[in-house]
């Protein structure tokens, strides 16, 4: 997003939307990161939640998308939406590789040679 932002040519805003478009079903791979985090008694409330969030993040981006476009145009820089997209991309990116993994409570038993459980 940053690069489509501040693209000083068509090549370069044309590579940088294709980096983008391959980025995309990076959130697919998100949710399931987030199913593994909840348990499955509340997978339920977890997809509903991000239903809610994503509605409400489409009901947000177009006023957003408005007002830093007027606000990037009266400063001489018609990118400015997707500069601050792709820096708050940036923190989210931080967010999500800072934030540790609890252990898994429900490991796969290791089974032995008869079918058994190991210990």
């Amino acid at each position: 997003m940053l690069g489509v932002g501040l693209a000083p040519s068509i090549p370069f805003l044309a590579s940088a939307l294709v980096i983008v478009a391959l980025g995309s079903p990076a959130f697919v791979g998100l949710r399931c990161v987030l199913t593994h985090l909840v348990p499955a008694n509340n997978l339920g409330t977890l997809y509903t939640t991000m239903g809610v969030v994503v509605n409400i993040g489409i009901m947000v981006t177009g006023p957003f998308f408005a007002v830093t476009f007027k606000a990037g145009m009266e400063i001489g820089l018609t990118g400015l939406p997707f500069v601050l997209v792709g820096g708050l991309m940036g923190l989210f990116a931080i967010a999500v590789f800072v934030t540790p993994l609890p252990k898994d409570q429900n490991a796969p038993v290791a089974m032995g040679a008869e079918g058994d459980e190991e210990v």
